[in-house]
Order: structure tokens, then C-alpha cells, then sequence
């Protein structure tokens, strides 16, 4: 078929710039050539360009609508964007999906942001144990929650942070869902009752620092879970150096006190009485020593028995700590029937008087054994050495002045105070 030149250019140009996707070019000089023997190829560049235009409009369309999020609009009716449209719809679902999962991240995120702020500056374990546990229950709607923290110097775990449960249940490491969740480290969930349960370990590098049971009338969903473990996970290393600082400085205090009536004790004594001796020297401070001893206390355990006699010495041991509550007062059990105290005092005479309040408060104990009866009257002597600091040679020299007016006392006829000049 002939063409003119002239249309030929114009077709020529049409689709270059078809094939260089310029679909805005002017079609209305191609049309001036619409005559029956150019109809169809005339009509068919037109119709390229109409179509093609309608393609990217619906394209961008489709793109508006997914940006704003309004899928529904996306008309999937029309089959020439049906492969579009199915590939919009994966995308979309796909996209749907990480804005759940965006969701349930800031959900997580702002709960433990929300428990990190109300424990930041906590000091104490046992308060932050208890915001921990209440604040998770109720982030979670959850009834019941507890926390159950391991002792490794007793072996057994200790409820210590609770909501809705009691304070200082012990759980050994041998029966029961804590103890398995503990010794297996792995985490159980439980329908018990009608209630669901779920127990997880507390680990910091693989140690134990506790157990969690935290106790919901519906089920835990994955997301929840995610947040307590998140939660724990976080808090582990804090928990448990805040554990390490408080076992050791109950082995500390161990070292330190007596078994029965808690008290220091004569290891401590000797160490820490020349300390105080020393500290007092800078200030040329009054130092005053009184050593104690129960009157026939042998006699006590003979007709009464040792438990009489321990009942006694931890009487005796709540007087003196009742009586000498000042900061710098320091009570000791230096032997099996012999106290020690060392305190301060303005003069002699004060201190006197302070040491014979505490020979009458003992002389005034009632004992009672095991049937309630009262046992016979408990007195103490007393040797009472006070002395400024810059007296003081060193500390053997106080305490053996202290012990021989102890026994000036017990000759005396006990139940009496011998003070040094």
C-alpha cells in the first residue's frame, strides 16, 4: 500500500515516541490522515496510546491508593490489570503483615520502656522484684504473677516479688512445676483450675537468677509471651548482679554475727574494736568498753537446759540491742555467756548510768520454760572501762582492764558494775 511521505513521517514519529514512552504526544496529525486506506494503522497507534495512557493512570491510581492505604479502592474487576492487581494484593497482605508486626514491636517496646522508667531508681531487690511483677500482670491483664528468686546458699527458691500471692514461700528444688522449670531451665505452660499457666526461667549466661508464674483466666497469646520474655530477658543481668550484692553481703553479715542471738561476734570484735580505737584518736573521742557475764549461767543450763539457757542469751541480746540502737553502738556475743559493748559517752558518769539501765532491764527478764512457769531471776555483772581515745595504748591493753573489772564485779557478789577511776 502507498503512503505519502508526509503521513509516513507522522507515523514514523508516532511511534518513536510510543517505543520512547512519550504517550503524550499530539495523535490529531495522525488523524488528518484517518482516510480509508490509513484507517486501521492510524487507529491502531491511536488506540496503543489510549490504552497505554489508561494503564499508567490506573497504575498511579492503584499506587495512591496503596500509599494512603485504601486497598478496597483498587478496582480488580477489570482483567487487563487483573495480573496487577493480584500482585498488589500479595504486597499488600505482605505489607499488612509488617504493620501487625510494627505494631506488636512499639506494643512490646512501650510496656518495657513503661517497666525499665518505674524500677530506674529503685535501689532496693525486693522493690524492684515487685513493681516488675505487678507491672507485667497488669500490662497483660493477668490475675496472678510471681516471682521466685534462687537462693543459692540455701538452695531453695524464695517467692519475693508477687501480685495477688503471699511473700516467702519456699519452693526446695525437687518437687513441683517451679522446681522442674528451674533444674530443666525450660519454660512450661499449664491449664490448671480453669486458669492458664505459664512458668519460664529467669537466666543470666545460662545461671539461674529465678523462676516466673504468672497465672491468666484466658490464654497467653504469642505476642504476650514475647513481651515477658523480652521483659526477664532484659532485667536478667540487672537482677542477678543486685542477687550477688546481697548474698555476699549476707555471707558478709554471717562472717560477721553470732548463729544464735545475732549479734556480732568475737572474730568481728577483735577486728573491729582497734579500728574504732584508732578513728576515735583523730578526734581525741571518749571510748567506752563494758564486758558482760550471765551470773551462774551454768546453773541455769543444768536445772533448766539448753534451750532455757539459749532463750536467756537472746533475751539478754534484745536488751542490748534495744538499749545501745545509736549508730556508733557496737553489741557483741565474744563468748558462750559473754556480751561485750562498745559506745561513746560524754563523761563517766553518763556512762554509768546507761550501762546500769541495761544490768536492771536484765535483772527485770521473765523466762519462761516450756510450761510457762518462771524460771529463777537472771542477773549480770558487768566490767566498765571508759577512757579518751588518746588514753588508750592499744586495744588489749583496754580489754584486759575490762575483764579484771568483771571479775572485781563477780566478787563483789554479782549482778553489779565495776568502772574503771
Amino acid at each position: 500500500m502507498w503512503i505519502s511521505d508526509e503521513y509516513y513521517n507522522e507515523l514514523v514519529n508516532s511511534l518513536k515516541n510510543l517505543s520512547n514512552g512519550n504517550f503524550d504526544f499530539n495523535e490529531e496529525n495522525l488523524k488528518k490522515f484517518n482516510t480509508s486506506e490509513y484507517q486501521n494503522i492510524t487507529a491502531e497507534i491511536i488506540k496503543i496510546k489510549s490504552n497505554t495512557n489508561n494503564h499508567i493512570t490506573n497504575s498511579i491510581n492503584y499506587l495512591d491508593n496503596l500509599i494512603d492505604g485504601n486497598y478496597s479502592k483498587i478496582n480488580h474487576n477489570v482483567d487487563i490489570y487483573k495480573e496487577i492487581y493480584d500482585k498488589y494484593n500479595v504486597f499488600v497482605e505482605n505489607l499488612d503483615q509488617k504493620n501487625i508486626e510494627a505494631r506488636n514491636d512499639n506494643w512490646i517496646k512501650d510496656g518495657v520502656s513503661t517497666l525499665i522508667k518505674a524500677i530506674l531508681h529503685k535501689d532496693n531487690i525486693e522493690d524492684k522484684l515487685d513493681i516488675v511483677i505487678n507491672s507485667v500482670c497488669e500490662y497483660i491483664e493477668a490475675d496472678k504473677g510471681a516471682i521466685y528468686i534462687y537462693n543459692s546458699i540455701d538452695d531453695v527458691l524464695v517467692l519475693e516479688g508477687a501480685k495477688n500471692r503471699e511473700i516467702g514461700i519456699i519452693s526446695d528444688m525437687k518437687d513441683g512445676s517451679i522446681a522442674q522449670v528451674a533444674n530443666d531451665k525450660k519454660s512450661i505452660s499449664t491449664f490448671e483450675n480453669g486458669m492458664y499457666n505459664y512458668r519460664f526461667p529467669i537466666l543470666c549466661n545460662h545461671f539461674l537468677v529465678g523462676v516466673v508464674e504468672i497465672e491468666k483466666d484466658n490464654d497467653f497469646s504469642q505476642i504476650q509471651i514475647k513481651y515477658i520474655k523480652d521483659v526477664f530477658s532484659l532485667l536478667s543481668t540487672s537482677f542477678y548482679n543486685d542477687i550477688q550484692i546481697r548474698n555476699n553481703e549476707k555471707l558478709n553479715l554471717m562472717y560477721k554475727t553470732d548463729n544464735l542471738t545475732g549479734l556480732y561476734n568475737k572474730k568481728y570484735f577483735n577486728q573491729l574494736i582497734p579500728e574504732m580505737i584508732n578513728r576515735e584518736k583523730r578526734t581525741d573521742g571518749f571510748v567506752c568498753l563494758a564486758i558482760l557475764d550471765i551470773d551462774y549461767f551454768k546453773k541455769f543450763n543444768d536445772r533448766f537446759g539448753h534451750e532455757i539457757g539459749d532463750k536467756i542469751l537472746i533475751s539478754i541480746s534484745e536488751v542490748l540491742k534495744l538499749k545501745a540502737a545509736r549508730h556508733a553502738d557496737k553489741c557483741f556475743r565474744i563468748d558462750g555467756d559473754k556480751f561485750a559493748l562498745i559506745f561513746s559517752a560524754n563523761d563517766k558518769m553518763k556512762a554509768f548510768f546507761f550501762m546500769n539501765s541495761i544490768k536492771d532491764t536484765i535483772e527485770n527478764l521473765k523466762v519462761l520454760n516450756e510450761e510457762r512457769m518462771l524460771v529463777d531471776k537472771v542477773t549480770v555483772s558487768i566490767g566498765l572501762t571508759c577512757k579518751r581515745s588518746n588514753e588508750i595504748n592499744n586495744f588489749k591493753d583496754l580489754y584486759d582492764e575490762t575483764e579484771r573489772l568483771l571479775i572485781k564485779a563477780k566478787e563483789k557478789g554479782r549482778n553489779k558494775i565495776v568502772a574503771s577511776d
